[in-house]
């Protein structure tokens, strides 16, 4: 938002989409987060503004050990993650 010139008087910071997503739909603010990968049941009636193809990325990884007591979960859990965002769903199974 700097590089872009915009101004912004910070006044709070909150912790999760939820309590972020509630202030903004209360009109205590705006705010710039994440686009969910999962869509919720009951949401805000918020509008999405997209910010450009130079937006930030988000990079996430995953370290461990490969001889770790729970490498196998680990591989698991890299395999669900990498079939997930080929095809762009996320989906809780327990």
């Amino acid at each position: 938002m700097q590089h872009e010139g915009i101004v912004v008087n910070d006044a709070m910071e909150l912790d999760g989409l939820e309590a972020i997503s509630s202030m903004v739909a209360a009109r205590l603010g705006i705010s710039i987060v994440p686009q969910r990968c999962i869509v919720e049941q009951s949401s805000l009636p918020l509008k999405t503004i997209p910010l450009g193809e130079n937006s930030p990325r988000r990079v996430v990884g995953l370290v461990s050990r490969a001889d770790g007591p729970k490498a196998g979960l680990v591989r698991a859990t890299q395999t669900a993650l990498l079939e997930a965002v080929s095809i762009g769903v996320f989906a809780f199974k327990p």
